[in-house]
């Protein structure tokens, strides 16, 4: 097992409501410097990106940069990182590739592969422009499924056999899944900052976390990535869902050499969504509620979130984690830095993570 010098950065993304996703790592290896992003959020996110890595890894070249899934929040950005930069290989998946053997699954019958393919570059403007600039630029585009190295990252989830049945319910393709809809709402918002007393009471023994709730397939469309580093994982997730996460945990647990759990690092899914884990996910993931775990073996978790947001991270979903001996920090405008074995930043202060909830957001079903 590898001794990694690593650090993980989850830069703000969002001064409002919604949130999104734009994180860079950097470790070393074989002797050298390795510079892996992960989402770029929106605009200005990725501009904050370019300056990240010019500032704090003293770079402008990226090794490996990831697309996790097609959604604008995670998207928009990484188009000035590709501008900005040197790139090594883009990895990025593009369903339009794919629209020959995804056109059956669709019930309009007048579809072809070639008028679904065009439907999807449509949908996915900001990718096509990713896709044309790294063309022009001669850098190259993976797609990436369950398996691939990423640099010192393994793609955990999903399979390109699961990807493919996914597609065909985003939001954007032609006959949308309403067994996929996404389950925010505006009642579900003003519910979530409403009345205290309306809310629900939580002890470490007593959870309102769900089993066995959805959340779209664009989100379950995330990769799941791991890389060791140190002892132990880290692991980041995007917006997976609960059926993605079974798949990159069944994964690991099939390489439970190569893939110790509990991680070290976790990304809270989806910024703290109550749609994407589940009591079991969480169990697996970092091991059943332990009141004694803690100090210089807990886990770190960071969840996106954006400055304003008033229902992310979910405080079950928090909770979750602290329960389970993590300790739970969230961006809400700020650089939340993760790091092992690297020189410390003096304009870096110690982040303060979340305490349990004694209350908690009731369902809104």
């Amino acid at each position: 097992m590898s001794d990694l010098p690593y650090e993980i950065d989850f830069l703000p993304v969002g001064d409002g409501e919604r949130s999104g996703d734009a994180i860079a790592v950097r470790y070393y290896q074989a002797g050298r410097q390795w510079v892996h992003v992960i989402d770029g959020g929106n605009r200005d996110s990725g501009e904050a990106l370019c300056w990240h890595l010019s500032h704090y890894y003293g770079t402008t070249h990226v090794d490996h940069l990831v697309c996790s899934h097609l959604d604008d929040d995670h998207v928009s950005g990484l188009r000035t990182v590709l501008e900005r930069n040197t790139i090594g290989t883009v990895w990025l998946n593009r369903p339009w590739l794919f629209a020959e053997e995804l056109v059956d699954h669709f019930e309009d019958d007048r579809l072809t592969a070639a008028s679904l393919a065009r439907h999807l570059r449509d949908a996915y403007p900001m990718v096509v422009e990713i896709e044309e600039t790294a063309e022009r630029r001669g850098i190259p585009i993976r797609t990436v499924f369950q398996g691939d190295q990423i640099g010192a990252f393994t793609v955990l989830a999903p399979s390109r056999a699961r990807y493919m049945h996914l597609v065909p319910g985003f939001a954007r393709t032609p006959e949308e899944s309403e067994d996929h809809a996404d389950r925010f709402t505006l009642r579900d918002l003003a519910h979530a900052a409403g009345s205290v007393r309306d809310w629900i009471l939580e002890t470490f023994g007593v959870e309102s976390l769900r089993e066995h709730v959805k959340t779209t397939a664009s989100n379950e469309s995330s990769l799941v990535q791991a890389a060791v580093f140190t002892d132990r994982i880290a692991l980041l997730t995007a917006d997976a869902g609960i059926e993605t996460l079974d798949e990159a945990l069944s994964y690991i647990e099939d390489n439970p050499s190569l893939y110790p759990l509990p991680p070290r690092f976790v990304q809270v899914p989806h910024h703290g969504g109550r749609h994407n884990v589940a009591p079991s996910i969480l169990d697996r993931l970092l091991g059943e509620t332990d009141t004694e775990r803690g100090g210089t073996e807990s886990v770190t978790a960071f969840a996106s979130v954006a400055s304003k947001t008033e229902t992310h991270p979910r405080r079950m979903v928090v909770n979750g984690f602290i329960r389970r001996g993590a300790t739970v920090y969230a961006t809400r405008g700020n650089t939340k830095w993760h790091h092992r074995n690297m020189p410390l930043r003096a304009d870096f202060s110690q982040a303060i993570p979340y305490e349990f909830f004694e209350t908690v957001e009731p369902w809104e079903d």
